[in-house]
């Protein structure tokens, strides 16, 4: 299960998207992948557009890069991945393997999609652009991608000195 919870952290993306994501999607050359499409928990099928009604596409970081040229190797489908493969058989059952997965790993209990908010605040803490995030999540709304970036006491601190006007004081 390690490669959907890459994916999900270092994309973004959304559950159903990960499992609906086909290889044709994956540009390993150019460093990005095309979000198109998502797996529907409560029909078990893949829906042929995302939950937002619009592609998007992600570039490809480089622990990304070389998970899926590790996948491609041993792809046995179209899908990038094969929930059968990563030990769920189905992709319904991830939420309770993730659950089970963090009690194992000793991490406070935390939902599947709670991954795609650690990577909306880890990017805005690296110093992304607002807008370019709600791009990269699929977000119509400024006001739905600010509900995803949390900020901290430690982000405003940072935020502080990125502008200034006037003379600072010298201490003497």
């Amino acid at each position: 299960r390690i490669p959907v919870y890459l994916l999900a952290l270092n994309t973004g993306m959304r559950a159903g998207e990960i499992f609906g994501l086909k290889w044709e999607s994956v540009d390993l050359e150019n460093r990005v992948l095309t979000v198109q499409r998502q797996f529907c928990q409560k029909s078990h099928r893949i829906r042929e557009t995302t939950k937002g009604k619009r592609n998007r596409e992600i570039g490809l970081n480089d622990v990304l890069f070389n998970l899926l040229i590790d996948l491609r190797k041993s792809a046995k489908t179209e899908f990038v991945i094969n929930s059968k493969d990563v030990g769920l058989g189905c992709p319904s059952h991830l939420c309770r393997k993730f659950r089970q997965d963090c009690k194992r790993a000793d991490v406070r209990e935390i939902r599947f999609h709670d991954l795609r908010h650690t990577f909306a605040t880890s990017f805005i803490g690296a110093n992304g652009n607002m807008r370019v995030l709600g791009g990269i999540l699929g977000h119509r709304t400024p006001a739905m991608t600010e509900r995803y970036a949390h900020f901290d006491r430690e982000h405003a601190k940072e935020a502080a000195n990125l502008v200034s006007f006037g003379v600072p004081k010298q201490d003497n």
